[in-house]
């Protein structure tokens, strides 16, 4: 068929030519008189005229009712094009050849094919993307889950069904509106290169995609090293963070002080949401994918035993406006205590206080410029004047201004914290309402103190 054969790819489209051939000389064998040709659906239902490819016999060629007769001198040499009906739809079919003796079929075979007519659809890359902060050149260690994507070049009007495989074993498959170009892959146990492939087809199979259909593929060699480590951006030197969420394809927690908090809860039973940013890929958060940590508490301290001062860091990729993460802290008086990270046209707005009396301070909009990754940090305790808070970049050589609230009342250390927030008012429908991609939060207690939010870290 044109420069290829069925086995590079089962796909065929309105101006190919195809040319029935055998693979190998049926000249000599005596026994062979003909080929047999023709189109069916996958139920068995013919679509297309069929085709006798007979030798001569020497005596008059008998007529087959419905079918086209061209006699050949020779099976092995180039043998007419076979046509395809105009009218025929796109869609999976099975062109069957009959190698056809004196009396009887000597053998039957099918190829499975699908027919595009003027639609196309291939596939142009295999990409991977690692949890956390990643550098190549790339080691993954074993255990390790990575996201893998396939970057497709089909026609629009059609919804193409990917299949993906590791080392020859298929691991997942879907079409392109169930997100199947993107799949999560856990490297074995064992060292070593593992070859991931991603096969596409134009169309869902029918039942399960037979044995010798062959879709267009790519592959992607990854090697796997137990000298690989988890490409982590903070890191517990000092022992003292309290919760650390990594994000490596699920919602456990690297550490967490209880059993309650080691998995992160989602707010609605949906699917969890991964996004990728350059090679990295981290959890999506917005109005509909929002997380909470179970059985959330800290301790805060008091003025006779010294406050305990806490170290927010988020790492997250700013995506459309709406809230990043909010923490919840019951008053003595049933009251609640506020603080909330947002994304705004401004730049990252905190907000912080209770019911009655907010107070906000933002970081400017140059921090999102070019949807680069953010390193936010939040330094918050109690203090003699109240509850202080700050927020800055990490690393930036000056914290911003710091928020006083205060607090005629006690302030004890369960509550509750989420990733996202339900009214969020996300403004990112080019996003999917994805407000952040966050890959690393991670939350440490540093030693007490009676100073502010503001002192007591060197990270």
């Amino acid at each position: 068929m044109n420069d290829r054969t069925l086995a590079d790819h089962s796909f065929i489209f309105r101006n190919d030519t195809l040319r029935p051939a055998f693979l190998n000389s049926v000249d000599g064998d005596p026994d062979v008189t003909g080929l047999l040709v023709f189109f069916e659906t996958p139920e068995g239902n013919a679509v297309s005229e069929k085709v006798r490819y007979l030798l001569p016999s020497g005596e008059e060629s008998p007529s087959y009712s419905g079918e086209t007769v061209i006699t050949v001198n020779s099976l092995d040499e180039s043998l007419a094009v076979f046509t395809l009906p105009d009218n025929l739809e796109p869609g999976q079919y099975v062109m069957v050849f009959h190698i056809l003796g004196k009396r009887d079929v000597l053998y039957k075979s099918s190829q499975t094919v699908y027919y595009l007519e003027d639609y196309y659809c291939s596939v142009e890359d295999i990409r991977m993307y690692l949890p956390g902060v990643s550098s190549g050149p790339y080691l993954i260690m074993p255990g390790l889950t990575i996201l893998l994507e396939t970057e497709l070049n089909c026609d629009p009007e059609i919804d193409p069904y990917i299949i993906w495989y590791s080392n020859g074993k298929r691991i997942d498959g879907g079409t392109l509106s169930e997100g199947k170009n993107r799949v999560l892959w856990t490297a074995p146990g064992i060292t070593g290169f593992t070859t991931i492939r991603a096969e596409v087809f134009p169309f869902t199979p029918k039942k399960n995609v037979p044995k010798n259909a062959a879709g267009y593929a790519k592959d992607l060699s990854i090697p796997v090293s137990s000298k690989a480590r988890i490409p982590a951006f903070y890191a517990d030197d000092g022992g003292q963070c309290v919760y650390w969420y990594q994000f490596t394809g699920n919602l456990e927690a690297a550490k967490a002080p209880n059993q309650g908090g080691r998995v992160l809860i989602k707010a609605e039973d949906s699917p969890l949401r991964w996004e990728v940013h350059e090679d990295l890929y981290g959890l999506a958060v917005g109005p509909a994918d929002v997380y909470t940590i179970p059985d959330f508490s800290l301790s805060f301290g008091n003025s006779k035993t010294g406050f305990t001062v806490n170290k927010l860091n988020i790492h997250f990729v700013p995506r459309s406006s709406g809230t990043v993460a909010r923490g919840l802290f019951s008053l003595d008086s049933g009251r609640t205590l506020e603080m909330e990270i947002s994304v705004t046209a401004e730049g990252v707005l905190l907000a912080a206080g209770t019911e009655t009396e907010k107070h906000r301070i933002t970081l400017p909009a140059a921090v999102l410029d070019a949807g680069e990754i953010v390193d936010l940090a939040l330094m918050f305790s109690l203090t003699e004047k109240g509850f202080a808070v700050s927020m800055y970049l990490d690393g930036a050589e000056t914290a911003a201004e710091e928020l006083i609230i205060p607090l005629n009342e006690s302030l004890n250390g369960s509550g509750v914290f989420s990733l996202g927030a339900e009214n969020s008012g996300s403004t990112g429908s080019h996003s999917g309402g994805i407000v952040a991609l966050i890959d690393e939060v991670f939350l440490e207690q540093l030693s007490a103190g009676n100073g502010t939010a503001g002192e007591g870290s060197d990270r």
